[in-house]
């Protein structure tokens, strides 16, 4: 079973990854920032490398959550790397306005070497929020089978809890391998 976790930065990916992952002991996070923090030194080198860590461990874990933007070549590649199996596959596409998100943005901690600088973050918002938008995400996966796609608002705490409850009665219909 495969969980994945698609949004813009500040979405809410990492802390709803989180608690689904304390409330469900099977499931592992994987999250591209975690291989940036381990593999990356802000080089375009050192990114590629992080990438291709991330991608190699997917299909290693039974159960994941995956969390990365869903989008471009690291989009891409999640899918190629997935669509190698036959697991089941839950999305959830968080989607935050970008006023919101520069909200959150305000008290960020920035700890992930990432290739580029922060002066650029809003194209980068505004590029995701745009691709979120037109449904890029949910086209690419459309055909995979045994795939469900959500695509929801994360704006606050009682939209989170909604998210985490969506989650788990997801996984309660499904009976994933607990080992």
């Amino acid at each position: 079973m495969k969980l994945l976790l698609f949004g813009s930065i500040a979405s809410g990916k990492t802390t709803v990854a989180n608690k689904i992952e304390g409330q469900h002991e099977a499931f592992e996070i994987i999250a591209i920032d975690d291989f940036r923090r381990q593999f990356g030194d802000g080089t375009m080198e050192k990114e590629i490398l992080s990438q291709q860590k991330f991608i190699e461990q997917i299909n290693k874990s039974k159960n994941a959550i995956i969390e990365a933007s869903g989008l471009g070549k690291l989009g891409d590649d999640i899918y190629n790397e997935i669509s190698k199996t036959k697991e089941k596959i839950l999305i959830i596409i968080f989607y935050l306005p970008e006023k919101q998100i520069k909200q959150r943005l305000k008290n960020r901690v920035w700890d992930i070497p990432f290739p580029g600088n922060q002066e650029k973050l809003d194209d980068i918002i505004l590029t995701i929020n745009h691709n979120i938008q037109s449904e890029k995400i949910q086209m690419m996966w459309l055909e995979q089978p045994q795939t469900t796609i959500l695509q929801l608002e994360n704006i606050d705490l009682k939209s989170q809890d909604f998210i985490i409850n969506t989650i788990n009665n997801y996984l309660k219909t499904y009976k994933y391998d607990t080992k």
